[in-house]
């Protein structure tokens, strides 16, 4: 961004920017293991430390608007942060955590666990005191036996909610799929 205005940049423009970010990056000494995943969204893949895996994005205008969505919803459901933890490192484990190679990205996920904790929430799903394993069971059982892909959609705008597929502005069929 610059002077409140967005830039598009061509491909040229795109590997130089990279080419400077990969340099700082290794010039820090933290980070291995760069490279460029050229997709609809450009990402920068490192790992930090080693150990830590890490996806810089740019050319997007929605990442500063999305971050300040995410943190005030983790905010108010404090037991997201541990059940997307849990989530992630199981995701991770069954290599299911690039989305470039069919797994879900980190806002899927965010977003599926939103969805769920609002419908625990609505539908006062347990009684006492919950704990993380009451979650991350009912999160599974909640998206493998009860969600209706085919017919209920997913939105964390307006405070989250779920909504009717055919009511939306698209729909999906046999033929699109």
């Amino acid at each position: 961004k610059i002077n409140d205005k967005y830039i598009t940049l061509n491909p040229q423009q795109e590997l130089k920017i990279f080419n400077v970010i990969k340099g700082l990056l290794y010039s820090n000494g933290n980070f291995t293991s760069i490279r460029l995943i050229q997709a609809k969204v450009p990402i920068i893949k490192t790992k930090f430390n080693g150990k830590v895996d890490i996806d810089i994005s740019f050319g997007r205008k929605n990442g500063y608007a999305a971050t300040k969505i995410i943190n005030t919803i983790l905010n108010e459901y404090p037991a997201m942060r541990p059940l997307l933890f849990v989530l992630k490192y199981y995701m991770r484990q069954k290599g299911l955590n690039v989305t470039y190679t069919g797994g879900i990205s980190s806002f899927c996920l965010f977003s599926l666990v939103y969805a769920y904790i609002l419908y625990v929430k609505k539908n006062k799903e347990f009684e006492g005191e919950i704990t993380l394993g009451h979650l991350l069971i009912g999160f599974f059982d909640f998206f493998a036996f009860r969600f209706n892909y085919s017919k209920v959609g997913i939105s964390v705008r307006l405070g989250g909610f779920f909504y009717k597929r055919s009511e939306r502005f698209f729909r999906v069929n046999s033929s699109s799929v």
